[in-house]
């Protein structure tokens, strides 16, 4: 958000609006505050390093997010604490984002939860807490996809910028220096999806039986009538790992606890810019479940 504030002045005044703006002055101490953290840990490593070399030992490898930006840099250079924000930003607001949209989904709709809780229970009793398990729950799966699809983080994805010139299928042409964007209007269009504005949990669990699209109804599959996770040669690499984290935190949610929406709630999404973000006002009551059938801490 502070960069969308930020965007709205001449690239000239930027320097001088962003001391003004609270966004972008809270998003300075954030900055400020992951440099304190991170800094002690890359001086330790150059330090590591350092006196490797002179005892002539292999340099200190470490399998994370730091070395692996050391590795792909090749001695660039780069701002490896403006990175590691950049990860936090990719793996956490994301997934954030999609949880709480798929949860006001399914409060909206009380019987899908009840359906939910039985796949949970049904599969774990005989997979346990496994990959298998989670690419079993297929109804979590469709629902979560759905809501991706009247919700994705933004109204246009796949910001690029033409190297040549280039004439598109349908004759729009793109000079050198052109940017473009996906418009992410194929997820409302009804002649792919039929009653676009709906919100249907099982829309995806039963495009699974349909031999033409079977393979497009995963959560992570990408399509050009699907662009959530992205498509083509730049899909978010990370959806693999977000659809299980999503799944196993929708697990826990639903399966212990009890969730209804506050009195007279109506269903919003608040754009801002292309940004399109779940409503964050809404309020959501819940109470622990008892008597559960199975332990699923324990499996």
């Amino acid at each position: 958000m502070a960069g969308d504030l930020l965007r709205q002045y001449p690239k000239w005044l930027r320097p001088f609006a962003c001391n003004f703006i609270p966004q972008c002055r809270e998003l300075q101490k954030q900055v400020a505050n992951a440099r304190k953290v991170l800094d002690p840990i890359l001086r330790s490593r150059e330090e590591e390093r350092r006196a490797a070399l002179d005892n002539g030992d292999p340099e200190p490898r470490y399998n994370d997010t730091i070395q692996w930006l050391v590795d792909e840099s090749q001695g660039s250079s780069y701002d490896p604490v403006g990175a590691q924000l950049g990860f936090s930003v990719v793996a956490t607001h994301t997934t954030t984002d999609l949880i709480t949209e798929t949860m006001i989904r399914l409060c909206e709709r009380p019987e899908l939860i009840e359906d939910l809780i039985q796949e949970i229970e049904d599969v774990l009793k005989v997979e346990g807490w496994t990959k298998t398990a989670l690419f079993n729950m297929k109804r979590l799966d469709s629902v979560i996809k759905e809501a991706q699809r009247l919700k994705p983080l933004t109204s246009a994805t796949m910001n690029r910028k033409a190297t040549k010139r280039v004439t598109l299928p349908g004759g729009l042409v793109l000079e050198k220096g052109d940017r473009c964007m996906s418009d992410l209007g194929s997820m409302m269009d009804s002649s792919i999806y039929p009653n676009p504005g709906e919100y249907d949990g099982y829309r995806f669990f039963r495009m699974r039986d349909d031999p033409s699209a079977g393979s497009k109804a995963h959560l992570v599959s990408t399509s050009s009538a699907h662009l959530g996770f992205g498509h083509g040669k730049h899909t978010c690499p990370g959806r693999f790992f977000a659809a299980n984290e999503v799944k196993l935190l929708l697990c826990h949610l639903l399966y212990k606890y009890e969730w209804k929406l506050g009195p007279g709630y109506t269903h919003k999404i608040t754009e801002f810019g292309l940004a399109l973000f779940p409503d964050g006002q809404a309020q959501i009551l819940y109470r622990r479940r008892q008597n559960l059938a199975v332990n699923i801490d324990s499996l």
